[in-house]
């Protein structure tokens, strides 16, 4: 097939599709009921309740995961002390990086009314670099069934335990602002 029909077939997919998704012509698509028109499916705004019950939701399973953190990993740093709290750490850490991953996925297909869009986009930036430090942090070395050697300890596992613990102090003030502004967690 030379490429002038290729071209002519594409574009009459192209309006096909047009005309059996009603595309908008207003140029706005916004809705008098708050709903933007995409073709295929409406967006509705998040309600004022609808944004505290999903913050509410996670903060409930978030906070006892810090904590749990903080008791078998250290609060200055990953610094777990004996067996027993190794594994507890590794546990927890996967469990709060998890979390933390559904929290922000959870915010980011909100889509909260433009009053509360700085709380969420804040969140999830605050809980963005929790993931991350925690992803790349090595797990299997500093906290596997062998305890770490000297160098790899004071090379790797230090500095980077150090890293994980700030980033994570950073996440709590963000946390509180949703007890202050939206009275949850």
């Amino acid at each position: 097939m030379s490429p002038v029909p290729r071209r002519c077939a594409a574009l009459a997919c192209i309006a096909a599709l047009a005309l059996l998704t009603g595309c908008s012509t207003s140029g706005s698509g916004s809705g008098e009921d708050g709903t933007t028109t995409t073709g295929l499916t409406s967006i509705t705004t998040a309600s004022r309740e609808r944004v505290r019950v999903v913050g509410a939701q996670n903060l409930a399973i978030l906070r006892p995961l810090l904590a749990r953190q903080r008791a078998s990993c250290g609060r200055d740093g990953i610094a777990p002390v004996g067996p027993a709290a190794v594994a507890q750490c590794r546990k927890a850490l996967t469990d709060l990086a998890r979390v933390s991953h559904d929290f922000a996925r959870a915010l980011v297909f909100l889509r909260p009314a433009p009053e509360l869009e700085p709380i969420v986009a804040d969140t999830i930036d605050a809980l963005r670099p929790v993931i991350d430090t925690i992803r790349v942090y090595p797990k299997d070395e500093c906290l596997g069934t062998t305890a770490p050697s000297a160098a790899t300890r004071t090379a790797d596992c230090t500095p980077l335990g150090r890293e994980v613990a700030e980033t994570i102090s950073l996440l709590e003030p963000q946390l509180d602002r949703w007890k202050v502004e939206l009275d949850v967690g």
